[in-house]
């Protein structure tokens, strides 16, 4: 930990306080702080264990079944399972989410992110599976309105009815 407890270094902590101060290389051998409260409010989560299965029975979207592990974050959002909760005020974000799957041969998967249970059309992209139970990825991404305690989740479609086996999951947003 920093002797310093008003600064953190990124390997001190993956949490950072809006009380911190962030250390940067000014490219002259001199370190440069930044109080946390210039940058935007973000957080990570991920799914690393690539086991987690959706069960699916018809073609209708399910949300993507996993156990996410939180990542780098400060203030603002609060993680759950798949989930990102806003607990600040009215604000636009960026979604960002990388996911990487199986299911059966030539399936066709789609994913979108979900906002308080509901799609959000602008984000749904499709995969076509691949043979041989190689892992298929595809990138969503959207920007959208969240007010205070709105949260938003990744979801998956299987147009074959099949289920999908979670390989990756990385999720990002980022207050815009």
């Amino acid at each position: 930990m920093s002797l310093y407890p008003h600064y953190v270094r990124y390997k001190d902590s993956t949490h950072i306080e809006s009380t911190n101060y962030l250390y940067f290389d000014d490219g002259a051998d001199e370190l440069r702080r930044i109080l946390r409260s210039k940058f935007n409010s973000f957080l990570n989560y991920y799914d690393h264990l690539g086991t987690s299965v959706t069960t699916i029975t018809t073609t209708n979207f399910y949300k993507l079944n996993t156990t996410t592990t939180l990542g780098l974050y400060n203030d603002n959002f609060q993680h759950t399972n798949n989930r990102i909760t806003n607990l600040n005020t009215n604000r636009n974000c960026k979604l960002e989410a990388s996911v990487s799957v199986t299911s059966g041969n030539n399936d066709i998967l789609n994913f979108s992110f979900y906002k308080n249970g509901a799609i959000i059309t602008s984000s749904e992209m499709d995969v076509t599976c691949a043979s041989s139970g190689k892992a298929s990825t595809t990138h969503i991404q959207t920007i959208v309105n969240l007010d205070v305690n709105d949260y938003v989740e990744v979801w998956v479609k299987n147009q074959s009815s099949n289920n999908v086996t979670l390989v990756h999951l990385n999720v990002i947003i980022t207050e815009i």
